[in-house]
């Protein structure tokens, strides 16, 4: 059954939550921020609300096209959207503006709708202090914000076609990639092109959420990765 990328439509987002929620869940970070809702252990009115407040997240990342592309991969057949990913286009005349706003730390990072205001600080502080380490004072370049694929379709190649869309484009703009990349996905970018930032040991961000997520040595474990633009041949 062949896929097919899509942009995702407003309609989409309840389903893009239950991929993100299902597909993700063991990401710490996540867990600790509350960007994946904690439904189990909700009433169902907080459940619903915390729902709410989680598609209203994606809402307004859909809503920042087109320097963001917020993308499907859907089942040509049946329509299921199979997996999801949010590029940012860091690109054009106000690309590495984007890119500064983006990667704000601290009391200056603006908390999502429903997210936890300190642990989201500080987890995603580190993230982009990190980030910037690579860029620098700046430059224009695509970041892979989130790439998730429903269990229910893994090795269909959902994942492969999400990025090749980005990737082609960056190619013949010329430009690098940025990713935080899991254990799970490193195979799969390293596949692509996407090399360690920093090598093999400097690129890792491993830090401890136990704080937040209530779990004793619960640690985030990526790997900031970045792939410099190819020749088709390279491919």
């Amino acid at each position: 059954m062949p896929l097919s990328v899509q942009h995702v439509q407003r309609d989409d987002l309840p389903r893009i939550l239950d991929i993100f929620c299902t597909s993700m869940s063991s990401i710490s970070l996540l867990v600790a921020t509350g960007d994946i809702p904690n439904l189990e252990n909700l009433d169902e009115a907080s459940a619903a609300t915390a729902r709410e407040h989680a598609i209203a997240r994606f809402a307004e990342i859909l809503d920042s096209y087109p320097k963001v592309h917020f993308l499907k991969a859907v089942d040509d057949e049946n329509g299921d959207i199979a997996a999801f990913a949010i590029w940012y286009f860091f690109s054009g005349p106000d690309g590495v503006a984007d890119w500064k706003a983006y990667v704000e730390t601290g009391d200056r990072l603006r908390v999502p709708v429903g997210c936890d205001v300190e642990a989201y600080r500080y987890g995603w502080s580190k993230i982009h202090e990190k980030y910037q380490e690579v860029f620098g004072e700046g430059r224009e370049h695509f970041h892979l914000g989130l790439l998730a694929t429903h269990p229910g379709h893994e090795r269909r190649g959902a994942g492969s076609k999400l990025l090749n869309w980005a990737l082609e484009q960056a190619d013949e703009k010329g430009l690098e990639c940025h990713l935080e990349g899991t254990p799970t996905g490193y195979p799969l970018y390293s596949r692509k092109g996407f090399v360690d930032a920093f090598g093999k040991s400097n690129s890792l961000l491993d830090f401890d959420v136990s704080k937040y997520t209530g779990k004793e040595g619960d640690l985030v474990d990526l790997t900031v990765m970045v792939r410099p633009p190819q020749k088709r041949s390279q491919r």
